[in-house]
């Protein structure tokens, strides 16, 4: 799958990489504060593992960006794992699974935007339903090896994690609702405006014309104007394609510069410039 993507796209992909990154970085400092004040020394082993892994995570360059999310894939996997294991099911280590499956379908999307590179969500996001499962059984038959000595200290600590698992959810959708609405205006754009000129392109204009033959009966006069510039071949023949767009964005900022509320232009052919003028006089 190859996708073409422009130059700030690229660089907005990368970016938000790298905010997925330093959420994952912010979260690990913020667990080994928590488990420093706890004294629980295994977890503060893992999370500094874990910070030195999303500081490393900086320098990757884009076209390894699969393997820096699978590096992502496999730390939050593994961090769940001893943290349940050495806490317990009952702080809410758990539920970033829920954040993985997120940070999987995120990771695919930017990958195959970048490189053209599909990373199989559905497949690793069944994977981690499973270990899901498999940890709550475990989690009945195996006894943590640090529990906590105090036990007011599992519903806080359920808390801030499923706190912070929502927040992470939060800054992910709107990422995402943001692409969307992006797209969506691009698309529009591309659908309705022509690329040399700027104008409104042909099916735009017609749009516009159905609903005013529509809506006649309140309207009190239509008028439709076409203008050609004359032996433009000749143009494009002699100097050029270059110097003909030239010409022709030059006529149609002329053009466009009568848009109003009554005044509608757009350009109605191809290689050759005819521009549609559509006055109404009221409605």
């Amino acid at each position: 799958m190859n996708i073409q993507i422009t130059e700030s796209e690229y660089q907005k992909l990368i970016k938000l990489s790298r905010m997925a990154n330093m959420m994952l970085l912010c979260s690990h400092v913020y667990l080994l504060i928590m488990f420093s004040v706890m004294h629980i020394v295994w977890m503060i082993g893992a999370n500094l593992i874990s910070i030195v892994v999303y500081a490393l995570n900086f320098f990757w360059p884009p076209s390894k960006l699969k393997s820096m999310f699978i590096c992502v894939y496999v730390e939050i996997l593994l961090h769940m794992i001893l943290a349940i294991g050495v806490v317990g099911w009952s702080c809410g280590f758990q539920l970033y699974s829920f954040a993985l499956i997120l940070t999987i379908y995120y990771g695919d999307y930017i990958c195959v935007k970048l490189n053209g590179k599909r990373m199989y969500p559905r497949r690793i996001s069944i994977g981690v339903a499973m270990l899901y499962v498999l940890l709550y059984l475990a989690s009945h038959w195996v006894e943590p090896l640090c529990p906590l000595d105090n036990p007011n200290m599992y519903p806080l600590l359920y808390l801030v994690n499923a706190l912070f698992v929502i927040v992470f959810f939060i800054i992910y959708v709107e990422n995402f609702e943001c692409i969307v609405l992006q797209t969506e205006t691009r698309l529009v754009e591309a659908a309705e405006k022509d690329e040399l000129t700027g104008m409104s392109n042909r099916r735009n204009m017609q749009t516009s014309l159905n609903e005013l033959f529509y809506r006649k009966d309140q309207v009190e006069e239509i008028s439709i104007a076409i203008l050609d510039i004359d032996d433009f071949k000749h143009v494009n023949d002699i100097y050029g394609h270059n110097a003909g767009d030239f010409i022709l964005k030059g006529v149609a900022q002329k053009i466009y510069g009568k848009e109003s509320e009554s005044i509608h232009t757009c350009r109605w052919g191809g290689r050759r410039i005819s521009d549609v003028v559509c006055g109404r006089e009221s409605l």
